[in-house]
């Protein structure tokens, strides 16, 4: 660089060359931003789903109502029903449920009775968890 022009335009070059880097750079940010937007959180009902029709259909049940989550620890409880039309306040209409709470690590299920809440295992089969949802 032999005069201030020189170096000015140099300078200019360089400016221009980082405003465009930082430029695309921005727009992929912003791509990036609006895709994690689009993404769904998996819940814990479709996460579920195969599951609770299982069970549904091994209690003969018309369906299940589904309440959560709720408070710090996102309890979500599932009611299997006799009768979807009726409250399950209503005696006998509830053929057994299950309350999931969430912890560091995943889902607990809470265990009402023992006041605590039980680790999932792999011994948690279907027969497990029909013997579970019955208790009551």
């Amino acid at each position: 660089m032999d005069t201030l022009k020189d170096f000015n335009d140099s300078y200019i070059r360089r400016e221009k060359s980082y405003d465009s880097r930082r430029k695309k750079l921005n727009e992929q940010v912003n791509e990036l931003q609006a895709k994690m937007a689009r993404m769904k959180y998996p819940t814990l009902e479709k996460t579920l789903k195969p599951i609770i029709d299982v069970i549904q259909n091994r209690l003969g049940a018309e369906g299940h109502l589904m309440y959560g989550p709720f408070g710090m620890e996102n309890a979500t409880s599932v009611y299997w029903v006799k009768d979807i039309t009726k409250p399950i306040t209503e005696d006998g209409n509830v053929l057994g449920d299950i309350t999931f709470v969430s912890n560091d690590f995943g889902w607990e299920i809470e265990d009402e009775d023992n006041k605590k809440t039980i680790n999932i295992t792999a011994e948690m089969d279907i027969k497990w968890i029909l013997k579970f949802v019955k208790r009551n």
